[in-house]
């Protein structure tokens, strides 16, 4: 085998068959929690789940000394962990309600937003 696979050899098959078992079902949970209604809870721990992945990938890597072959799975774990990240973030649309709460402050005239699509009558 070559210089990038030799990592390979410090596993048996089944952990390897396990560890891709694994990157498909944590690639695959980002997707039932990302649907509108359905646990927006988990998204977070969700999309940390890849994160997992490339950080065993980086440091197999780093063991074996495969400088030329570590740029990928830095680079997949930069955008794995940017996922996380953005994902833990409050959405804007959270933040426009809790602005919007019972003490915010109206001036003398304006229309209030009803929901309903249309503006009250003056």
């Amino acid at each position: 085998m070559g210089t990038a696979t030799q990592w390979v050899d410090d596993f048996s098959p089944g952990t390897l068959q396990a560890i891709g078992v694994l990157e498909l079902l944590s690639t695959a949970g980002l997707v039932p929690p990302a649907l509108p209604g359905i646990a927006p809870v988990l998204v977070p721990l969700a999309a940390t789940g890849p994160v997992l992945p490339f950080v065993g990938a980086v440091i197999t890597r780093l063991r074996h000394g495969e400088k030329l072959t570590i740029a990928g799975a830095l680079v997949h774990l930069g955008l794995a962990a940017f996922v996380a990240w953005a994902a833990s973030a409050p959405s804007p649309s959270s933040a426009d309600h809790s602005a919007q709460g019972a003490g915010s402050r109206r001036r003398p005239g304006s229309a209030r937003c009803t929901g309903s699509g249309t503006a009250p009558a003056p």
